[in-house]
């Protein structure tokens, strides 16, 4: 199931030099529209739609250099926080239950909770997962 995106709330900084001062020059970012290339979104607009504490997005989730501003996110890196922040959540979940999570193609384990949020795990009738190397077709996602 995927969660729509979280929708933006820019906020003032006070202080710093002007030429970097993130409100300023997002919004030459931002005015991109809705291309999804373009990266626009903060790490706090990337937790918003995932739920995760920023050093973890900052760990697990590509994202993009803007000159100027610094990291940023595109529409497809916040989906894939979405898709990492489920996979973290599924797996924490299996875990504290017992369930062994293995690879339905070769049978291999995630080492950790961190190798875990590149696999595929689907919480069907009964857990499934799926390896970076053996990932099925993705499903696709319905529009918000």
């Amino acid at each position: 199931m995927a969660a729509c995106p979280a929708s933006f709330k820019l906020e003032l900084v006070t202080g710093g030099v002007e030429a970097q001062d993130p409100a300023r020059a997002l919004d030459a970012v931002r005015g991109h529209g809705g291309d999804s290339g373009h990266a626009r979104f903060t790490i706090k607009d990337v937790g918003g739609a995932c739920g995760l504490p920023g050093p973890v997005i900052a760990q697990l989730v590509p994202r993009t250099w803007v000159d100027g501003v610094g990291w940023m996110y595109t529409g497809e890196q916040v989906a894939e926080a979405v898709r990492v922040a489920a996979n973290l959540r599924l797996f924490l979940a299996w875990s504290k239950a017992g369930v062994l999570v293995r690879c339905e193609i070769c049978g291999t384990e995630p080492a950790d909770t961190v190798d875990a949020a590149g696999w595929v795990l689907r919480d069907d009738a009964e857990p499934q997962g799926f390896c970076p190397e053996h990932r099925p077709q993705e499903r696709s996602s319905p529009r918000c």
